[in-house]
Formats: C-alpha cells, sequence, structure tokens
C-alpha cells in the first residue's frame, strides 16, 4: 500500500504560486519552479475545508502537522512518506499548471515588481495591479483594508475641500506610507516618520485614528496597525518589520511625573524615530543567522512633548496641533482607504509619472531647511500632487488643495526651525579647542605687541594663542552650551588635553615687559598646534 492509499481525509494540492519575478529559492531550482503551494486539509466531510500555504524550499510534513495536529491521528503513514505524497502532487500539478494559471506569492505587504515589468500592490489580503490568484507569507499579519464607502470623486474632493489643513498633511503622509518601498528602490533618501505633538485631550489620537487605521483584523475585525508606547519593544519592532508600506501608529508618548519614566519615554521615542526613519536597520534572529532589515512601515507618533536632539527633530515630519480641530463628517479611516486604494490603483499604472513628479519637488531649493527636511517634505509634496491626479481633481480645486497643503508644511517647517535655533543655542556643537580655533580666526581682538596688550583680547606669542581672562571668559560663554561655564572649568578642560602653558603653580603666564618697563598683563597662553589636534564637533 503506498502513501496515497494510507492517507484519509484527502489532502489536495491546489494552487501553485511564484515569486513575482520569478526569482529562485536554490540553484537547483529553475525559474519555472513554484516558490510555495496551497493545501486543503479536510478531515471530516462534515466540516468546511482548510487551506494552508507553504514554501516549497525546505518543506517536510512535519510542517503541516504543526498546524494541524488533529491530522496525525488520520494517518497510517510517516512523515516522510507524507512529504513524498504532497511533492508528487506538486509535481503533478506542475506539469499540468499553465502559466496563467499560475499565483503569485508574496512574502510583503506593498509594491512588488512582476516579471512582465507590470507592478502590483498589497494591501493586507488585498493585491492591486494583478488579476492573478495570490497567497501571503503565513508570518504576514490577517489584515485586510477597510472597505470603501460609496462616494464619487466629486464626493472625495468635497470631503478634502473640507479637511483642516493639519488633515491634509496626514492624509498626504498616509500616501507617501504606501510607497515607501519605491522610494527605496529609486534612491530617494526619505527619512521621516509623522510625529503629532500637542498637549494631553487636544485630540492627536482621536486624529490619528480617523486618518490612519485603515485595516483591521481578518479574525477579530478589530483595528490594526495602532500599538502603545508602553507595549514591549518586541511587539513593535515586529510590527515595524512587518507593515511595510502601512502605517503604524505608535500612540501616547506622553509625560509622566517620574524623571525616570519620563527619560525611558524620550528614549523609547527616540529609537522609534530612528527606526522608523530608516537610520538604524532591524536586527532579528532567523535560525542560526542574524538577520538585519530597515523599516519600511510609515510610523506615525504621538506624543506631549517636541524632541530634544537635531537628529530626531530633522527626521520628523512634524504636525502641530494647537487647537482642537473641526473634523468633517466624512473624514473616517473608510475614507482613508478609499483614498489609498485609489492612489494604489492609480500608482501601479503611472510610476514613471509617480517618479518624475517627487523628482521635481525635490530639485526645488531647499532654502534654509536642512536637508533631510527638505527631501521628506519635497516627498510629502510631491505624493499629495499625484494623489490629486489620482482623483481627476478640477485644476482650481487642486490649487487651493497645494495651496492649502504648502500652507501647513511651512507651518511644520518653522515649528522645527525653531525647535532647532532653541536647541543649538543650549546644546554644544563642538569642543573648547574648536571654539577657541574659530574665536581666534573671526572673534579675538589680538594686539601686534605687548605694549598693546592691555588694550586687547590676548595676542599671538610665539605659536601660542594668549589670551586675557575676561574676554576668554566672555566668548567662552556666548557660545551654545558654555553658559554656564567658568573660568576654572575652561582652564581644566584646556589642562586636561595640555593645550595650556604654565608657569609653576600659575596657570597665568607672564609674557614679559612693555617697551615702558611696565609688565605686560598675564595671559592663558594656549599651544595652538594642541587645539588644531584635539578640535571636534558634536552631532547635536
Amino acid at each position: 500500500m503506498n502513501a496515497r492509499d494510507k492517507i484519509y481525509p484527502p489532502i489536495k494540492t491546489e494552487t501553485l504560486f511564484y515569486c513575482p519575478l520569478d526569482l529562485s529559492f536554490s540553484n537547483q531550482m529553475s525559474q519555472n519552479d513554484p516558490v510555495a503551494f496551497q493545501l486543503q486539509v479536510q478531515l471530516h466531510p462534515q466540516e468546511p475545508p482548510r487551506q494552508h500555504v507553504f514554501l516549497l524550499k525546505g518543506f517536510s510534513a512535519g510542517i503541516l502537522l504543526q498546524r494541524e495536529p488533529l491530522l496525525r491521528a488520520h494517518l497510517e503513514c510517516s512523515v516522510k512518506e507524507l512529504t513524498t505524497y504532497i511533492l508528487d502532487g506538486i509535481l503533478q500539478q506542475r506539469r499540468a499548471c499553465l502559466p496563467q494559471a499560475a499565483g503569485l506569492f508574496l512574502e510583503e505587504f506593498g509594491f512588488h515588481p512582476l516579471s512582465n515589468g507590470d507592478w502590483c500592490t498589497l494591501l493586507g489580503r488585498e493585491l492591486v495591479g494583478s488579476p492573478l490568484p495570490f497567497a501571503c507569507a503565513h508570518a504576514l499579519p490577517a489584515v485586510e483594508l477597510l472597505p470603501s464607502p460609496t462616494l464619487t470623486q466629486t464626493e472625495c474632493i468635497d470631503i478634502l475641500l473640507q479637511c483642516p489643513e493639519e488633515v491634509l498633511l496626514g492624509l498626504a503622509f498616509l500616501m507617501l506610507t504606501s510607497i515607501r518601498s519605491l522610494l527605496s528602490r529609486w534612491d530617494i533618501p526619505f527619512q521621516g516618520v509623522l510625529f503629532l505633538t500637542g498637549r494631553q485631550g487636544i485630540g492627536k489620537t482621536t486624529l490619528a485614528k480617523r486618518l490612519f487605521l485603515i485595516y483591521r483584523s481578518s479574525d477579530s475585525g478589530t483595528p490594526a496597525g495602532i500599538i502603545q508606547a508602553s507595549s514591549t519593544n518586541a511587539s513593535q519592532i515586529s510590527l515595524l518589520n512587518q507593515f511595510r508600506d502601512m502605517p503604524l501608529v505608535v500612540d501616547d508618548l506622553c509625560l509622566s511625573s517620574s524623571k525616570t519614566e519620563e527619560r525611558k519615554r524620550r528614549e523609547t521615542g527616540a529609537q522609534l524615530v530612528r527606526i522608523g526613519s530608516g537610520d538604524m536597520p532591524i536586527t532579528k534572529r532567523v535560525g542560526n543567522q542574524t538577520v538585519s532589515r530597515f523599516c519600511q512601515a510609515g510610523v506615525i507618533l504621538t506624543a506631549e512633548y517636541d524632541f530634544s536632539a537635531a537628529s530626531d527633530i530633522t527626521r520628523c515630519l512634524i504636525l502641530p496641533l494647537k487647537e482642537q480641530l473641526s473634523l468633517p463628517k466624512g473624514l473616517s479611516p473608510a475614507f482613508s482607504a478609499h483614498l489609498l486604494r485609489q492612489f494604489a490603483a492609480w500608482t501601479v499604472t503611472h510610476m514613471e509619472v509617480l517618479k518624475q513628479v517627487i523628482t521635481g519637488f525635490l530639485e526645488e531649493s531647499n532654502g534654509t531647511l536642512a536637508p533631510r527636511m527638505h527631501t521628506n517634505y519635497a516627498c510629502l509634496r510631491g505624493v499629495f500632487a499625484c494623489l490629486l491626479m489620482s482623483l481627476n481633481t478640477p485644476s482650481h480645486d487642486v490649487a487651493v488643495l497645494t495651496k492649502r497643503l504648502k500652507k501647513q508644511v511651512n507651518r511644520s517647517t518653522d515649528h522645527q526651525e525653531e525647535l532647532l535655533a532653541a536647541l543649538y543655542a543650549t546644546v554644544k556643537q563642538c569642543n573648547l579647542s574648536s571654539i577657541l580655533l574659530v574665536g581666534m580666526k573671526d572673534y579675538f581682538s589680538l594686539a601686534k605687541n605687548l605694549d598693546h596688550l592691555d588694550k586687547h583680547d590676548g595676542i599671538l606669542w610665539h605659536g601660542d594663542l594668549c589670551l586675557r581672562k575676561v574676554p576668554l571668559l566672555s566668548f567662552v560663554r556666548k557660545q551654545p552650551g558654555y553658559q554656564n561655564y567658568t573660568i576654572r572649568r575652561i582652564v581644566q578642560e584646556l589642562s586636561d588635553i595640555d593645550a595650556l602653558v604654565v608657569q609653576g603653580d600659575e596657570y597665568t603666564v607672564s609674557l614679559g615687559k612693555k617697551g615702558n618697563k611696565k609688565k605686560a598683563p598675564r595671559v592663558y597662553r594656549l599651544r595652538i598646534s594642541v587645539l588644531k589636534e584635539t578640535a571636534e564637533l558634536f552631532e547635536v
């Protein structure tokens, strides 16, 4: 009796699935080999059959038995025999399978190139851009995009026209989130997360839920794509890995009466910014290997505070909420999902247009913006322009909506530049050596000889920079982060790097007498060669 006769109830091999680009999993497999397959298992005739998708590479019936443990009681064969039976079924299916009958196996959400040059994008359990059957990797969360409301294009545009400017920026970020993987593919250095900030109770969470909770669990129907800032790091990292080209809300980075707890929350927020912006890779163990990858989810943070590091501020698209927003009734997660579905359908057939529009905004002058901020907001504006194209928006409404988005972008960037200016005024940007070298070149009044030293800040003396006490202290205290420095602290730091020339027990030195035989003022004598060797700029 062979394995086929021993197996009850029937296990049926259904659709064979291929990678979008027909990539093979191993050198032994040709490009025409399937990479995944679907099995139908029915333990009892009265119950509906269940479908399971498996990777062909490394498949063993033992993997099936992990998902269907009750199947073991119905078998009169070994795991090895069952494996052979299933693989034989795949071989027969492949021989009979025409190319047009094959399905797509997708290991990630978001955009995928197809072998014929077309594109598709996986929105939860919905595939846009390809009519082929498809299957998702077992590890992907079972989520689905909310159904679209019954709306005409005109009604969609009317809702957009009613939206506050802050909402337009949020919707633009949602569309930008959906093409995150494309930006990476095009080498566009987008590095941004959306940061909704404002006092407690102002409506940050409400806004985030209405704009971004466009997916729901296929099993429970509950909203998907939101976690609390207090969640475990492991749960956060897991979703950041899985939600490729999808929004992920991290809610409630709130203040705390405990300094320790608040410091922890700020550190969590900063880490999420670095991961979400793609600056820090996500690492995890897969078998015996450590795998690293960069986040391609669209991270949205709600918080009661602003960041205090320049690198974090510039990695954010900040949406500061000053007051409660008046939101139109038509603004809902289903409406956001509808816009995304429209935009996705347009994008798969207008890929080059999208790229050209974004590139055009990137080539605009960045004014005074930091390069990273310019890139992030240029991508945002470009995607919003393409969203309006996807809706066939009348030119008059395009002008109105574009102007309103630009107004909010200006408010956001002004807020960020104010944060940066305040930060730069209080945070050290370089060490004392760098400060004094700049002062020597652009600030200090240096005498030509000892006779005039008492009327100047200092003098260059035999290759050393010699400064009087008051000008030295005054200049250092004017620098960001050095406002509270004392002369003792300055002397100590210069002594530690051996930049200070001392005379006996004195930190100041006498350079000799003036022409009138009077002693010149005592000075702090600094070795310029040491200052140059130790000069250091800090990352702010």
